[in-house]
């Protein structure tokens, strides 16, 4: 691995979801969006352009926002909060993203299946002896 793809991966942060999605798509053939409707995909870039806000504007809608959601929806200085149903609604296409990360990462490097079948023998004899006692 190059030393900026090395550096990119180990020392820089994941939370432009568009940028991650086009890196492991071009590094790797990993797509983070495969069976993701295109509607649902903006909305998780949506909600991770708003978690930035929050977290470095208080929730303040600035023009960088503006700008990468093209949403017209949101006007600048217009302060956002979040409601527990939105929230909701973005956790099963977001488990979505990373089990196709994990699965692609499988496919490039299968994992050894000889440690995975020594922990299913320990977790099945952790069962036997729980029910014993």
């Amino acid at each position: 691995m190059t030393k900026g793809r090395k550096n990119r991966l180990t020392k820089q942060r994941f939370h432009d979801l568009e940028e991650v999605q086009t890196t492991f798509l071009h590094w790797f053939d990993i797509d983070l969006f495969r069976n993701i409707k295109d509607d649902v995909q903006t909305a998780l870039k949506i909600a991770f352009l708003r978690r930035h806000l929050h977290e470095h504007n208080g929730g303040e809608v600035d023009q960088k926002f503006l700008d990468k959601s093209k949403s017209t929806e949101f006007r600048l200085k217009q302060v956002l909060r979040e409601a527990p149903a939105e929230i909701e609604k973005i956790l099963t296409p977001l488990v979505l993203v990373v089990r196709n990360l994990h699965n692609g990462f499988h496919e490039l490097i299968p994992p050894f299946s000889g440690p995975i079948e020594e922990h299913e023998k320990s977790k099945a004899r952790a069962r036997a002896w729980k029910g014993q006692h």
